[in-house]
């Protein structure tokens, strides 16, 4: 049974190791189980076995199984000031595993590294799924608002020069766009690429032309539905309010949707 607590060069548990190494569920269990506080141990680097497992891209029942043994484990820090949320935003990570992460520690998705980045930086920087960097914005908005030396939006820049897919690129924007600040400030916030050149149109319209013809608004309005871009429709119904006439929405569905613009939400609820 002490072999369980023998430690290599590196000082890893056999238990660091298991949950680096993707080992099944029940390998994990009866490591567990033989010492329950190897949980607790932390590594050379200053890795306990959840940063392993995060790191390792563990299952969600291997993460799960780590945090009920020891919930605290979450807000440890290894040796470069990562948390397992940021490991685990690195490595693509399932959205359940980020979900319980950010369950037993809600206040990780505002912790900065060693690098200063947030779970929501690495995300965006390793091309995280959509459902994943929503479950962080939603857990932490204020995480979008950073702007980088030329004061462009700092993660959506990030977006465009690491080729991320371009319905991430749109939704970050549109997330952006929740507030209205943000909108008259559009092209300062956003440096404009040729894979967003459309997005840009629709922004300089509703920014510098007025009197737009029915014909370009349902431009805009058709661009902004097609891409799930929630608060630019928001923002097309603000600047004309006609447009919810023409959304193509079944009765019922309009009546809560213009409740929802006029208490001016900001339709996330919507995006499926």
């Amino acid at each position: 049974p002490d072999a369980v607590k023998e430690k290599n060069k590196r000082f890893a548990t056999p238990l660091h190791s298991a949950c680096l190494n993707n080992a099944p569920l029940e390998v994990i269990s009866l490591l567990l189980r033989t010492w329950p506080d190897a949980v607790k141990e932390k590594d050379g680097c200053g890795f306990l076995p959840l940063h392993s497992a995060c790191k390792g891209n563990a299952s969600f029942d291997v993460v799960s199984l780590l945090l009920r043994t020891w919930p605290d484990a979450a807000k440890e820090w290894n040796s470069m000031r990562q948390t397992p949320l940021h490991l685990a935003c690195s490595v693509r990570a399932h959205v359940d595993v980020v979900s319980i992460l950010l369950s037993s520690w809600p206040d990780a998705a505002e912790e900065n590294d060693g690098m200063g980045h947030t779970p929501l930086y690495k995300a965006i920087l390793y091309s995280a799924s959509k459902e994943v960097v929503y479950l962080l914005l939603s857990s932490w908005p204020d995480a979008l608002q950073e702007t980088d030396d030329d004061c462009y939006n700092k993660l959506v820049d990030m977006a465009y020069h690491k080729g991320a897919p371009l319905e991430m690129i749109y939704f970050l924007v549109d997330k952006l766009l929740g507030d209205k600040e943000n909108r008259d400030n559009f092209f300062e916030l956003i440096e404009e690429h040729h894979s967003t050149e459309e997005l840009c149109q629709c922004a300089f319209s509703l920014l510098f032309e007025s009197d737009l013809s029915t014909t370009h608004i349902n431009e805009i309005k058709i661009f902004f539905i097609n891409n799930e871009m929630w608060n630019c429709v928001y923002w097309l119904i603000d600047e004309y309010p006609l447009v919810s006439k023409s959304m193509g929405l079944h009765t019922n569905e309009m009546g809560s949707f213009l409740s929802l613009v006029g208490k001016h939400c900001s339709l996330l609820t919507m995006w499926k």
